[in-house]
């Protein structure tokens, strides 16, 4: 399994929760209290996940430079064409 593979499941898990949740939304009002809950935690985990790199990868002078975020989030963000190669470096054919 490629990692272009890997990156569509945690992305079909989240729409068929979601979708799950539209149906059943009228019946268990508590969802939308649990898609809160999981939205907070999920910004908590990437806030403290960014300064832990931040922290990790600065440079002697101490600081950390414009980029905060873990290749991992690059990655999932932007995708595998965009992550880790600068602007001006020319794609690999």
């Amino acid at each position: 399994m490629t990692l272009r593979t890997r990156g569509w499941i945690p992305v079909l898990v989240f729409w068929i929760l979601f979708a799950a949740s539209i149906g059943v939304g009228r019946r268990y009002p508590w969802l939308d209290t649990v898609w809160y809950i999981a939205g907070m935690l999920l910004l908590v985990a990437l806030s403290i996940c960014s300064l832990v790199y931040a922290l990790r990868h600065r440079d002697e002078a101490g600081s950390v430079g414009f980029k905060m975020i873990p290749r991992w989030l690059e990655r999932s963000l932007m995708g595998e064409d965009h992550a880790g190669t600068p602007p001006s470096a020319p794609k690999p054919h």
